[in-house]
């Protein structure tokens, strides 16, 4: 586990909640999206990689009935959340480490959300993936592009600087989706595909974007301190709950998601 990690699930009321607020955020387009792939690809079982509290992907099972999923996240206390709030027929919960003791070529998809950039070892994860797939099996990957783009507002470009110097602070790579095709290639996927999606108030709605913008001030602020303090987290909380308002005249701001595709 990267210590990154350690600190995270150390704060997971704070986690249950930015997981909440993304998937409220994110859902709407990447439901449809997922649903595209499995039913093209008549998915039938799913192991879903640092699934957290497990809000995203109960909602993705009840769409899909007839397919199982299993959840997992080192995160005990988010787990427990997970059977509790989002348990389903078709879902299992388990609190462990993805590693060599998941049988090979056992699964149809293998999704990783949000989940690749914290890790050590992102190559030896994308092995091992590969391994437990069956043949034309899917690996699919979603991670945030931080980038930032200069159109913004004073107080936008400085949360996106800031998201940066955090994802330096805590050792992961806030453009780990630039490395994953090549990564993919080398262990033999093919026909990888990586897209970025456009977020923004327009894209998903002021509040879910703006909420969930407040969410991320305050995790950052109690993992890393130091970069986000309390005047920026205080600066950068103020913007969102203000900017949800301004639905006529704001300059729109934007994040960016990936979605990278592969298949054994």
């Amino acid at each position: 586990m990267s210590e990154v990690s350690k600190l995270i699930y150390q704060l997971s009321p704070f986690v249950e909640d930015c997981l909440t607020k993304q998937n409220r955020a994110f859902s709407s387009f990447e439901y449809n999206y997922l649903q595209e792939v499995i039913n093209q690809h008549q998915i039938q079982s799913v192991l879903d990689i640092g699934t957290g509290e497990g809000s995203f992907i109960a909602g993705l099972a009840s769409l899909t009935p007839d397919v199982n999923y299993h959840a997992i996240d080192i995160g005990e206390d988010l787990i427990s959340i997970a059977k509790e709030k989002n348990q389903q027929d078709n879902i299992v919960f388990t609190s462990c480490l993805f590693d060599s003791s998941f049988p090979e070529k056992k699964y149809d998809l293998i999704l990783a959300r949000f989940s690749v950039e914290h890790m050590k070892d992102i190559a030896a994860f994308i092995a091992e993936a590969y391994k437990r797939l069956k043949k034309g099996g899917i690996l699919l990957v979603t991670e945030y592009y931080v980038e930032n783009i200069s159109l913004q507002s004073d107080t936008w470009n400085i949360f996106r600087e800031k998201e940066l110097e955090f994802y330096t602070a805590i050792g992961s790579n806030a453009r780990t989706s630039i490395e994953i095709p090549k990564l993919m290639h080398k262990e033999a996927f093919k026909k990888i595909n990586s897209n970025l999606r456009h977020i923004s108030p327009s894209t998903i709605g002021f509040q879910p974007f703006y909420e969930l913008i407040i969410s991320y001030a305050n995790i950052y602020g109690n993992i890393v301190p130091e970069v986000w303090t309390d005047e920026i987290k205080s600066i950068i909380i103020a913007y969102a709950e203000n900017s949800m308002h301004e639905t006529s005249s704001h300059v729109e701001d934007v994040l960016f998601i990936s979605h990278t595709i592969g298949y054994a």
